[in-house]
This record gives structure tokens, sequence and C-alpha cells, in this order.
């Protein structure tokens, strides 16, 4: 699924990753719990890349990832998805 599947509009997942780079605590907390409702095996990968900006290859050349590039892209935009409905219930998202 992409991006508009799960009903961005263009554009907003770039502002989405950039917000998740100056989260405060506790939405990094909900970013976690987002990364796990998408994938519990790969969620802390999945945030880390949310919150530092770093990519699968870069990631997966210092780390071993067990999935490939597209799939860990998929389960991240997932749970961009996951989390920017949360921001959205908690007012912090939206128009």
């Amino acid at each position: 699924m992409g991006y508009q599947d799960y009903g961005f509009d263009v554009g907003e997942e770039y502002k989405l990753k950039e917000y998740c780079k100056i989260a405060d605590q506790l939405d990094q907390s909900d970013l976690l719990q987002s990364a796990y409702c998408a994938n519990p095996y790969i969620a802390h990968e999945l945030w880390y890349t949310l919150i530092t900006g770093l990519s699968y290859d870069k990631l997966a050349s210092i780390h071993y990832i067990p999935i490939s590039k597209t799939d860990f892209y998929a389960y991240q935009r997932a749970c961009l998805a996951q989390f920017k409905d949360i921001l959205i219930q908690k007012g912090k998202w939206g128009k």
C-alpha cells in the first residue's frame, strides 16, 4: 500500500517524517507503539529510522535487518499511518 492508500495527502508523509525527528518523548513513545503495531519484530528499527532520518541502507550497513528494503518501507508506511491517527486523535495533526 502506498501513502495515498492510507489517506495521506500528497507530500504529507514528508511533513510527518520531519515531525518524527523533532517529536517530544511522549510522541516518540507513541511512534514506537505504532512501530510495534506495524511489525513487532522490527519495531525498534522502524522507530529508529524515523527519529533519526537514517535510511534502510545505512542502518542495514551497521545493523542486520531481517527483511527486504521493500518490505521495510511498507511497514514504515503502516507505522506512519498509525502514528498519524494517534496524532489526529490527540489534536496534534490535521487541517
